[in-house]
């Protein structure tokens, strides 16, 4: 798996080491709304709406301590700064960010290489009891344009 980054919405690159990260998920679902037609009796004609689709990036993986800090400013090294780090990307505005993976953010036809816009949909962090090396977590991202 090639780099797996994430920037936020100051430009800062935060970069998952090598053994990071697990799986990179990506979903694709239809936005539909269904609802009955009034007065059609017992077989109800539906009314359809499609809204678009709507894009879901799930990386899990865990985060461990490093010597090399993660991000492109500043020392991340340990893991409460990861974490830390990774959270404040919620901060109730949700400004644009970017995310980029082997398969998120190039083109299929293979002009030049652009990462995938996202929001931060949610972080998810489990600390297991008896490793204290590593933190497992999982985050979900809405694309947008």
């Amino acid at each position: 798996m090639a780099d797996v980054t994430f920037t936020n919405s100051s430009g800062t690159v935060f970069t998952f080491a090598q053994g990071e990260i697990n799986v990179v998920r990506s979903q694709i679902s239809p936005d539909v709304e269904q609802s009955a037609l009034p007065g059609t009796g017992p077989i109800s004609a539906f009314l359809f709406d499609f809204n678009g689709p709507i894009k879901i990036i799930t990386i899990t993986g865990q985060l461990f301590v490093t010597t090399a800090s993660r991000t492109d400013t500043g020392s991340t090294t340990t893991i409460l700064e990861q974490k830390q780090w990774l959270e404040q990307n919620i901060n109730g505005f949700q400004l644009p960010t970017a995310f980029s993976s082997t398969y998120e953010g190039q083109t299929y036809d293979g002009s030049s290489y652009q990462s995938t816009t996202v929001a931060v949909g949610n972080i998810s962090f489990d600390e297991e009891a008896g490793n204290p090396e590593e933190l497992k977590f999982t985050m979900q991202f809405v694309v947008g344009s």
